[in-house]
């Protein structure tokens, strides 16, 4: 079976029809998942750990072979008032007011993220059949410290992401230090040794 999970309005991007038109059985969206106080940035954006709730209850519901596609939303833009209150704190003579504040604010949704990932991590643990994780970002947050930092001045800063792949079952292994989006899904293929087309 085949889920694809987005806490965001179905028809933003029309996700609502693609995934179908793409093959997925089913779409988790932001009207089937619980908005709570607990759930939910100060912002209005659905926390990424809660999702990996999401995620073992799908993975739960049926004991034959899944692929499940997540999109978590907690670090998207804007900066200004993700979080009333930050766990995070950072200091720097290099940058303005305003430019800390925005990193400070991001810093705490990676802060979020990295509990998603130590629970996902945790949940594929535990998982009673082989299973595989891959977790990886689509592009950089929208920081002027990055600029102001000279932090994408370097091409593989401007445009890579960290890539996570993670099971309980084997050892997996990247091919090359650099893989494209595009490239994610053969790799899961053969991964998973499940036989795919050339095309």
């Amino acid at each position: 079976s085949t889920t694809a999970i987005h806490p965001n309005d179905g028809g933003y991007y029309n996700r609502n029809i693609i995934y179908s038109a793409m093959g997925f059985d089913k779409f988790i969206q932001k009207e089937d998942l619980d908005f709570n106080d607990e759930n939910v940035a100060d912002d209005g954006w659905f926390k990424d750990e809660p999702l990996a709730d999401v995620i073992k209850e799908e993975m739960e519901k049926t004991d034959e072979p899944q692929f499940i596609f997540t999109i978590t939303v907690e670090n998207h833009m804007l900066y200004e008032s993700k979080y009333d209150e930050t766990e995070v704190k950072l200091s720097s003579d290099k940058l303005n007011d305003n430019e800390l504040h925005q990193l400070e604010q991001y810093s705490q949704g990676v802060y979020d993220a990295d509990k998603f990932v130590e629970k996902m991590i945790n949940i594929v643990d535990n998982a009673d059949r082989p299973t595989i994780m891959y977790i990886w970002g689509d592009h950089l947050p929208a920081l002027t410290a990055f600029n102001t930092l000279g932090f994408i001045d370097n091409k593989y800063n401007k445009y890579s992401t960290p890539l996570i792949a993670y099971s309980n079952y084997k050892d997996i292994e990247i091919g090359q230090e650099y893989i494209t989006p595009n490239q994610i899904a053969p790799q899961i293929l053969r991964d998973a040794e499940i036989d795919y087309s050339s095309y």
